[in-house]
C-alpha cells in the first residue's frame, strides 16, 4: 500500500495510542529485518511492553514459526503470560521491557529511529506528543491537511517586524561604531556571536509595554506566543518535565507548572554561516517552543 505522508502518521499515533492506553501485557515479536528493529523504537516506554527478537532474517515472523511448529505455542504463551527461556541458537531473545535499563536493550540494533511527529487531529495527541518529548528530548506537532497551528499572514507579520527592528539595531550599531555585518556584537537586544556569520539573535519582550514604537509589532509577537502557548503548554504539563522551582512572580506564570520565561527570534540574512548543533542552556525545566 502507498501511504502518503498523512496516513503514515496517523497510522503511526493510532499504534502509539493503543499501547498507551491499553493496561494489557504486550508483546511484540521482530526478526532481524532492519525495518522492523526500528520500527521498535516507535513504541512508548511501558512497562507492560516487552519485544522479543528472533534469529530470523526476514520480517515474516508469523510465516517463520509456523514453520518451525512453535507459532501455536508462542501466541499461547503470550496470552496466557507463560515464562519462556530465551537463548540462542534460533530461540527468541528477549530483547527486555521497553521502559527497562539500557543494559537490558540492544540499542544498537533497535533504538535507531525514533518518532517524534505527531498531528493534532490524531486523538490523545498531547499523550503521545509528550511521550515523544519524554522520550526524545524534542517533538513536532503538526497541523491536519486543514488546519494550520499558526496562521500564515500572522508569521509574515512577526517576520516584518523583526527585520524592521534589526535594521534598527543595526543602524544603532553602527552609530557606536560597530560594524554588526562584519564584527561580533552582544547586546542584551540583539546577538550577532559569530563575526561574519550575518545571523543575530534577538529578543522578543513578553507582553506589550504600555509605551512601545512598533505597538503593531510587538501586538503580532503577543499574539504569536498565545498561538504558541495553545500547542505547547498542554503537551509541557503532560510530559512531567517542568519543575516548581522555576515559579516566579511573572503573570505568564501559572499554578500548574508552566510559564514563559522569556521569548526571541533568530534572522538568518543571505550568505550567513551554517549554525552549529548546540544546547540552549543546561538547566531542566526550560523547553525551547518553535
Amino acid at each position: 500500500v502507498d501511504f502518503t505522508e498523512h496516513r503514515r502518521v496517523s497510522l503511526c499515533d493510532a499504534i502509539v495510542r493503543s499501547c498507551i492506553e491499553s493496561r494489557a501485557r504486550i508483546v511484540v515479536h521482530v526478526g532481524q529485518d532492519p525495518y522492523d528493529l526500528r520500527q521498535v523504537s516507535l513504541l512508548p516506554s511501558r512497562q507492560n511492553i516487552q519485544v522479543v527478537r528472533h534469529n530470523i532474517k526476514s520480517h515474516l515472523i508469523s510465516a517463520a514459526l509456523k514453520s518451525q511448529g512453535v507459532l501455536v505455542q508462542t501466541i499461547a504463551d503470550n496470552l496466557l503470560g507463560a515464562d519462556r527461556e530465551f537463548g540462542d541458537n534460533g530461540s527468541p531473545e528477549l530483547v527486555g521491557e521497553v521502559a527497562g535499563s539500557a543494559s537490558s536493550m540492544d540499542l544498537d540494533s533497535v533504538r535507531i529511529v525514533v518518532d517524534y511527529t505527531v498531528v493534532v487531529d490524531v486523538p490523545a495527541w498531547v499523550d503521545i506528543a509528550a511521550e515523544r518529548l519524554r522520550r526524545n528530548g524534542f517533538c513536532i506537532v503538526k497541523g491536519s491537511g486543514h488546519q494550520a497551528l499558526v496562521p500564515g499572514e500572522l508569521c509574515e507579520r512577526c517576520k516584518s517586524a523583526s527585520i524592521q527592528q534589526l535594521q534598527r539595531y543595526m543602524e544603532l550599531s553602527q552609530r557606536l561604531g560597530l560594524n554588526p555585518r562584519c564584527d561580533k556584537i552582544m547586546f542584551s537586544e540583539v546577538c550577532g556571536r559569530t563575526p561574519g556569520g550575518l545571523r543575530y539573535d534577538m529578543s522578543v519582550p513578553l507582553g506589550v509595554p504600555e509605551t512601545c514604537s512598533d505597538e503593531e509589532g510587538r501586538a503580532a509577537w503577543l499574539e504569536l506566543h498565545t498561538c504558541i502557548d495553545k500547542w505547547a503548554r498542554p503537551v509541557l504539563q503532560c510530559s512531567g518535565l517542568l519543575r516548581s522551582r522555576h515559579a516566579t512572580t511573572d503573570a505568564l506564570y501559572d499554578a500548574e507548572g508552566c510559564g514563559q520565561d522569556r521569548a526571541g527570534c533568530v534572522i538568518s540574512l543571505p550568505n550567513s554561516s551554517s549554525q552549529n548543533f548546540h544546547q540552549d542552556g543546561f538547566e531542566p525545566g526550560l523547553v525551547n517552543a518553535f
